[in-house]
C-alpha cells in the first residue's frame, strides 16, 4: 500500500507517466517536495513520501535497472 500510494502521488505532481531516470534527479525531487509542501501535507507525511521514493531508488539500484550515482 506505501509504494502505491506514494506512486499515485508521484503521478499527480507529474500528471504524466515518467521513467525512472527522470523521477530520480535532484531537480525532480525538490519541485515534487515542494508540490506535497504546497498542498499542505504534514512534514511527516512529506517524509513518508521521500523514502518511499528512496526505497524505490535503491531496489531500482540493486536490481540494475539505474545506475548508482553519488
Amino acid at each position: 500500500r506505501a509504494y502505491r500510494s506514494t506512486l499515485n502521488s508521484v503521478s499527480s505532481f507529474c500528471l504524466r507517466s515518467i521513467s525512472l531516470k527522470q523521477c530520480f534527479t535532484r531537480k525532480f525531487l525538490t519541485d515534487y517536495q515542494h508540490f506535497l509542501e504546497n498542498k499542505h501535507l504534514s512534514k511527516e507525511t512529506i517524509s513518508f513520501y521521500m523514502r518511499m521514493l528512496r526505497s524505490l531508488y535503491n531496489y531500482a539500484v540493486d536490481s540494475h535497472y539505474l545506475l548508482y550515482l553519488p
